[in-house]
């Protein structure tokens, strides 16, 4: 690792964007998801910063899943 790039990645499921709030599918999409609800576009990105900062120099190789617990249920 002699250019010392960290690697790591973020895996969203199940948000409450604008387009899934036009289709009308939230209440059928958080009947799925634990936490009975989508995630807020925030909430997702609130996972990122440590990973992308300066602060993170161990890190790496990780993936981060941000579902409310769809993936584990």
């Amino acid at each position: 690792m002699a250019d010392r790039i960290l690697v790591n990645s973020v895996a969203p499921a199940g948000m409450a964007t604008d387009r899934v709030l036009a289709a009308g599918i939230l209440p059928e999409m958080g009947a799925a998801i634990p936490l009975a609800r989508g995630a807020k576009p925030r909430e997702i990105s609130e996972s990122v910063p440590v990973a992308a900062s300066n602060r993170n120099t161990y890190v790496t190789g990780e993936h981060v899943i941000v579902s409310g617990g769809y993936v584990y249920a």
